[in-house]
């Protein structure tokens, strides 16, 4: 509160200072007749100019605002009733303020002789000391009589008196009869000049039909004052009280233009007013209790709408109903219910019970049992919910949003955020221990780390930071911008690993993903599990997609699905099957039971029991084996085993192998569309005359032709470059031979046409046989 501690007054001429010794200048006007004490009436402006300046306690001006101050005239330095006085709010600039004494309640009369002295007080502040005496210049007032005065005082009558005097001057008299009605001013005959008549106190003087006699007063109080009108009082115009108003049972108004009505009500300060109910009390300036019952309007321009025991005790505090509710500090206000108490600067509760807002611009909406502790903060309702600094609690129960503030829980129960900027939705018992967590529902979810997410579920816990659990049940991140989706029980730990969902299932590779299925894990760097059930990928860039109990440990690893399948070795695959098993470098299982690639780019096509053991080797069917010697082979059929290199193996252990060209279902060896086919030891209709076009025979010097291309062609011994040396060959090299026999790009020796070649030399052999003995025989014959 402001305390003055002195004031700098400015009454006309001279200046004084509030607390001097400032001499005032007496003037003393004297009448022709006439008490010393009369008044004199003004005829001039009925007002005083007054300034003044106000400081603080430690000697500094007043903040500059409107002030109430209450003015009042006193004919005595100290003590004595007040003949004057008035309220005005009054604006301050650098603590200097001026008024118009009078400009509120004309000032009507001044005292003739002595001094006058001005009392002054601040809003509910005691009324400053010494009074200032008012120096000559409010005197101006009487001037008017300046111009009789000295004739008054050096000039008076003489000789016999007359009209209403009797004898002769300087000492005449009144005459008998001379004092009438008609010449008795209005008001000047006072009580005090009025003959007891012998009443005793609380009589009054009654009319007995002839007389006036006391009399004990019917109607009124123990003072003599009414205090009520028997029956009905109806007013048939305006009503105007220019008095303070006072209406009801021992209602009291001791404050300056103030107003009380009701029964036991109490204005108490300046232009305060308490209107209704019943024991109610406005103790402020400016304060207002429109009704109810024992409610307190205490603080400057405070007011209580209504209700039961409520009390606005801050400046410019409002409560406006309900019961026992308390508005404390400046600004604060409580819009209703009970118990509710808003004791921070502008704090708001607007109903509900037992709700405390104790910090600055905190509000309350609703509920019970709630308390905003931080400026700012908010709970909008629900039971027994708390918000910190520029916190916010929607609803719900025994939710605390608590921390460094800035955070907000939306409802459900039990939910708590310890650290600024965090958000959740509502659900129960969750909490967040890190700053900028979000979770946004569910029931025993926790985050520790921050920017984490965990969307709702139950038993969730988010400890990386910037991971996210979207749901699910009892779900884990144990490292930085890790997420699982949802499922049960499944945990990412390594940075940027994903769990989709499923149950029980584990990302631990660095970029590992896990998209589902049951007690599936990772343990590579960005190794996937697509889904299934025990399946585990622990090679780098490795994949299981589903499937039960499969196994990727090698880099680039990929097993399909299938149950107990192993990819163990850098890109190799399993497409699926079971228990097979890829551990060459690239090598492949398509599917099947059991089989094996043991080397490098092995390939087991499907079947069961197979094992490829050579690189660059194809298996396929049951029990075959290609061992390490059979490279680049292709072996297929049921219970053998191989070991040779580039060869095509159809074997079907001791049973009859049938191989069909162009036919479905063959009953040969080797069966080929159109006729041909190998009995095993020797071929038959090997030549295809149905598929044959413009057949001819080849005569004559076409002959000759293919026998000169015969004796130019060179016939070679060689090894073949991948032999061991063992095998020699005999044959043509391509470039060098026939164009009969070689293909269009030199590149190897059409064997068809080569066999037709040598027929034809054969042929012209023998012709050529045929004529030299037909010619041998006539030569010989000739001899005879």
């Amino acid at each position: 509160m402001i305390r003055i501690l002195c004031c700098i007054l400015f009454c006309s001429i001279p200046t004084c200072l509030w607390g001097g010794e400032t001499a005032p200048v007496a003037t003393r006007i004297e009448l022709p007749a006439g008490p010393a004490e009369r008044l004199a009436t003004f005829a001039v402006p009925q007002m005083l100019s007054f300034q003044g300046r106000l400081f603080d306690g430690n000697g500094r001006p007043v903040p500059d605002t409107v002030y109430p101050m209450t003015f009042r005239l006193y004919t005595q330095p100290t003590g004595g009733v007040y003949i004057w006085d008035e309220s005005q709010s009054v604006r301050t600039d650098d603590g200097l303020f001026s008024v118009l004494l009078g400009a509120v309640t004309p000032i009507e009369s001044v005292p003739r002789g002595g001094v006058l002295y001005v009392g002054m007080r601040v809003a509910s502040e005691p009324e400053m000391t010494p009074r200032l005496p008012v120096t000559s210049a409010a005197y101006a007032y009487v001037s008017r009589n300046a111009d009789t005065a000295r004739y008054a005082t050096e000039a008076g009558p003489t000789g016999p008196a007359g009209g209403d005097l009797s004898g002769s001057y300087p000492d005449p008299s009144i005459r008998n009869g001379a004092v009438i009605t008609e010449k008795i001013q209005n008001g000047a005959v006072t009580a005090a000049k009025l003959n007891r008549s012998g009443a005793a106190i609380g009589q009054v003087l009654k009319w007995s039909g002839s007389t006036w006699v006391p009399a004990n007063d019917s109607v009124g109080g123990s003072g003599g004052i009414p205090d009520s009108v028997p029956g009905d009082f109806a007013v048939g115009g305006d009503l105007r009280v220019y008095g303070k108003g006072r209406i009801g049972f021992q209602s009291t108004n001791a404050g300056n233009h103030a107003f009380a009505a009701g029964h036991s009500n109490q204005a108490n300060a300046a232009y305060s007013s308490a209107v209704g109910g019943t024991g109610n009390v406005a103790s402020a300036s400016y304060a207002s209790v429109s009704g109810g019952s024992q409610n307190t309007a205490g603080g400057l321009y405070s007011s209580v709408g209504g209700g039961g025991s409520n009390n606005a005790s801050g400046w410019l505090a409002n409560v406006a109903g309900g019961f026992q509710n308390t508005a404390r500090d400046t600004g604060a206000a409580v819009g209703g219910g009970d118990n509710n108490d808003a004791q921070g600067q502008y704090a708001v509760v607007a109903g509900g019970q037992s709700n405390h807002a104790d910090s600055a611009f905190s509000t309350v909406g609703g509920g019970t049992l709630n308390r905003v502790w931080g400026d700012y903060g908010t709970v909008g309702g629900g039971i027994g919910n708390i918000a910190s600094y520029a916190s916010f609690v929607g609803g719900g129960r025994d939710n605390g949003a608590f921390g460094d503030g800035h955070s907000a829980i939306g409802g459900g129960q039990l939910n708590r955020t310890d650290e600024p900027y965090c958000v959740i939705g509502g659900g129960r018992d969750n909490a967040i221990a890190a700053e900028y967590g979000t979770l946004g529902g569910g029931r025993s979810n926790y985050i520790d780390s921050s920017y984490a997410t965990i969307s709702g579920g139950v038993g969730n816990h988010a400890s990386g930071n910037a991971s996210v659990v979207a749901g699910g049940y009892y779900n884990r991140t144990l490292a930085d911008r890790t997420v699982v989706c949802g499922g049960s029980e499944n945990i990412a730990d390594s940075v940027h690993a994903t769990v989709g969902g499923g149950d029980s299932c584990r990302a631990s590779g660095r970029y590992a993903v896990v998209s589902g299925g049951q007690r599936n894990s990772t343990g590579g760097r960005s190794a996937t599990v697509g889904g299934g059930e025990n399946n585990t990928a622990t090679g780098r860039s490795s994949a299981v997609a589903g499937g039960s109990g499969n196994i990727a440990s090698g880099q680039e690893a990929t097993v399909s699905g299938g149950a107990g399948n192993s990819g163990l070795d850098r890109g190799c695959t399993v497409s699926g099957g079971g228990y097979n098993r890829a551990r060459g470098g690239y090598s492949t299982v398509a599917g099947g039971l059991a089989n094996s690639a043991d080397a490098e780019v092995a390939t087991v096509l499907a079947g069961r029991y197979d094992t490829c053991q050579a690189r660059v080797a194809l298996v396929a069917g049951e029990r075959v084996r290609a061992r390490t010697g059979a490279h680049f082979t292709f072996a297929f059929g049921r219970d053998f085993v191989t070991s040779t290199g580039n060869a095509v193996v159809f074997c079907h252990g001791d049973s009859v192998t049938k191989l069909g060209v162009g036919i479905a279902n063959p009953t040969r060896r080797i069966d080929v569309r159109g006729g041909a086919y190998c009995t095993g030891t020797q071929w038959v209709n090997a030549s295809l005359p149905d598929a044959m076009t413009n057949v001819r025979p080849v005569v004559g010097e076409e002959l000759d032709e293919v026998l000169a291309d015969l004796d130019a062609t060179e016939v070679v011994r060689f090894w073949l470059s991948d032999d061991d040396g063992s095998d020699e060959h005999i044959g043509l090299v391509t470039e060098s031979a026939p164009a009969a026999v070689a293909t269009h790009a030199r590149d190897g020796i059409k064997t068809g046409d080569a066999i037709g070649f040598l027929f034809a030399v054969l042929k012209a052999q023998n012709q050529k046989m045929s004529r030299l003995e037909a010619r041998l025989a006539d030569i010989e014959g000739g001899k005879q």
